[in-house]
């Protein structure tokens, strides 16, 4: 399957990236626990959240360990 990229120029993407940060530091998930969930190193999880490139895959990854309620996860994505 070919990877689908959710590109750096795209709002949704830097309000996502954003959104990650934060609920990483609530929820006290550390980036090398989030990247160990997406099974890469930790500085290429730092690597994507700095150039805000993401797959599909990470982006449904990231979701599913965040665990966002459905209210966030549409506020997130309008």
């Amino acid at each position: 399957m070919p990877k689908v990229y959710i590109t750096e120029n795209d709002r949704l993407t830097e309000r996502f990236t954003s959104w990650v940060y934060g609920q990483m530091k609530v929820k006290k998930i550390s980036q090398r626990t989030m990247a160990e969930e997406m099974g890469i190193q930790q500085p290429a999880l730092a690597k994507k959240l700095r150039k805000r490139s993401f797959t599909f895959t990470d982006f449904l990854t990231i979701v599913r360990v965040l665990n966002p309620d459905s209210e966030e996860l549409n506020r997130l994505v309008r």
